[in-house]
């Protein structure tokens, strides 16, 4: 998958950004867990305490009217005054008067009662009774009050408030008890109907019997009840512990007054949904830095690559149309616009070159072939004409009208080509063919030759008089040495290259001296036939092409090798028009 470079740049800006997005998460996490921890323990301590003080005002409260009775007046008359005191009966009605409005003064109170020693006792509101283990107790806590608790026939718990009577004026001198049932809904007006965390409150004593419980109590707080202690709850006093295996909170606070202990049992729901809440803010939080993230990095690279597609742009309208006057926008001073800059100096220099340098080498390769068609032309000529004279020696009329006609057809062939003297193949073998007959006319049976053409040679176009020196050389070096011999002409097509391959059956060449002449410059003296032959097709085609020569057999073989070029669409003409 290839990725152009704004798009590897949008990747790398994501990354930088995902990895400290998902370092922060890691952490982010754990601090979240820790705060929504935190949060539950402190909104469950503040609750506690709050409901905690309540508490101890509603108990203070009877704890104060108990005090109060100790101080009143009629109370302490009546339980001061014998059974046979003539005012006797009126005293009690004062204390009835008394204590019939103390319910009405203190919401908290639902009932009260007064003992004396004899037995007599006065009450207000709901009966209450004062058994023999209470008396003992009262008699042993000397003055301090006793909190107890007791359930009715319906299952509901009742709590009283207890204490010994005495003078004021005489604290040794002990009159009476005193009992007061407090009003249970109190208790229930003091916790909260609905709150963040779903908590069910209760209040045990010292013994681990359950007082009070606000609610209906769940199974799972059932199951937490059985494991309170108050050595537990005296420990964990003020603070709030996390049940793992429960998954819940407890939170503890010691009622002063009563001395029972009020703890609240909570859920994690809680803790959960502060954890959500956190997670649902950083995820909003994520995403938007996201897009934000996006957004910059979209904008940031088009200030990055916008200059690098200008100067690609620049470089492809180099490469495509070779307008070397081609120059690079250039803005601002950072890399790039160094760049552009080195871009635009490496333009002017291209240009400078491309006018002074590339232009005069296509000229002076023109110049050298046509140097090298003038080497050659004169040379074809010097030979023929030589064989023509040779003929004329002997009055050899009918040949030397044939060989002039064959000469006139092999000027007329080299003359023909296009503006790059390219020729079709076939064209090339007729040449070559006049040349064979006229040297085998002059030779006789000393000389044959064969041709092999494995292509269809109308279908392709070469270099002209490239087969003909070949011919000339193989004849001069090999035939006229050893007196007679064959030469043969083989054309055929291999890895897109055509292929001439020219053999005779002569004397064998020196191969050394042979890439001498190919290597060298031209000597004035040889080698100017299959050097202006190589050079050809080297200046022409590159030099991955040209002339090899070889000895296999007893035959000298002279390979050239040219790439393969296809006719035009528009044919090329070769009517005779002679």
């Amino acid at each position: 998958m290839k990725l152009n470079i704004r798009l590897k740049l949008i990747l790398i800006f994501i990354v930088i950004f995902t990895i400290p997005m998902v370092i922060s998460q890691i952490v982010f996490a754990r601090y979240a867990k820790n705060f929504a921890k935190d949060s539950t323990t402190t909104l469950n301590i503040q609750n506690i305490h709050s409901i905690g003080i309540s508490c101890d005002q509603t108990f203070n409260s009877l704890y104060d009217f108990g005090l109060y009775a100790t101080f009143e007046t009629n109370i302490t008359g009546f339980l001061t005054t014998p059974l046979d005191s003539p005012d006797f009966n009126q005293k009690k009605i004062n204390v009835q008067n008394t204590l019939a409005l103390l319910p009405y003064s203190n919401e908290n109170i639902e009932g009260i009662a007064v003992w004396g020693k004899d037995g007599q006792y006065v009450r207000s509101g709901e009966r209450i009774y004062l058994s023999e283990d209470e008396i003992d107790t009262l008699n042993q806590n000397k003055g301090y009050p006793l909190w107890n608790f007791e359930s009715d026939s319906n299952g509901n718990t009742q709590i009283y408030f207890g204490r010994l009577l005495r003078i004021p004026t005489n604290l040794k001198a002990e009159i009476g008890y005193l009992k007061i049932r407090m009003n249970i809904k109190a208790l229930d007006t003091l916790f909260p109907q609905k709150e963040p965390i779903d908590t069910n409150y209760y209040i045990m004593d010292r013994h681990g019997n359950l007082i009070y419980q606000n609610g209906d109590t769940v199974q799972k707080a059932t199951d937490v009840l059985n494991t309170m202690t108050a050595d537990l709850l005296d420990t964990y006093n003020g603070s709030c512990l996390y049940l793992k295996d429960y998954d819940c909170y407890i939170t503890p606070y010691s009622l002063s007054n009563a001395g029972w202990y009020l703890f609240g049992i909570s859920s994690n729901g809680f803790e959960n949904s502060v954890l959500n809440s956190l997670n649902a803010t950083w995820g909003i939080f994520t995403l938007c830095c996201t897009a934000i993230c996006l957004f910059l990095s979209y904008a940031f690279t088009a200030l990055i690559v916008s200059p690098l597609k200008k100067l690609g742009n620049s470089m492809e309208r180099i490469t495509t149309t070779e307008d070397f006057s081609t120059r690079a926008e250039v803005t601002g001073h950072d890399e790039i616009a160094t760049l552009a800059l080195q871009f635009n100096e490496m333009c002017e220099k291209l240009q400078i070159s491309y006018n002074e340098v590339y232009l005069k080498n296509i000229k002076l390769k023109d110049a050298q072939l046509s140097i090298l068609q003038s080497q050659i032309n004169p040379h074809f000529l010097y030979n023929t004409l030589d064989t023509i004279y040779w003929m004329s020696e002997f009055n050899m009329t009918k040949d030397v009208s044939q060989m002039v006609s064959s000469l006139s057809k092999l000027f007329r062939l080299s003359l023909a080509g296009d503006e790059n003297d390219m020729v079709p193949l076939s064209s090339e073998l007729e040449h070559v063919s006049c040349y064979l007959y006229i040297q085998q006319v002059r030779h006789q049976e000393q000389l044959k030759y064969e041709i092999d053409t494995q292509v269809e040679a109308s279908d392709y176009m070469v270099i002209k008089l490239i087969l003909q020196p070949l011919v000339e050389n193989a004849i001069l070096h090999g035939i006229d040495v050893t007196g007679s011999g064959t030469v043969k002409i083989h054309i055929f097509c291999s890895d897109d290259c055509l292929i001439y391959e020219v053999r005779n059956t002569g004397t064998d060449v020196n191969i050394d001296s042979i890439q001498e002449i190919l290597n060298k410059p031209i000597s004035a003296e040889k080698g100017i036939g299959i050097r202006n032959i190589n050079d050809r097709i080297r200046l022409r085609h590159g030099n991955s092409y040209g002339i090899s020569c070889t000895v296999e057999f007893g035959e000298t073989i002279f390979k050239v090798t040219m790439p393969v070029i296809r006719k035009k669409e528009v044919p090329y003409d070769n009517t005779d028009d002679c």
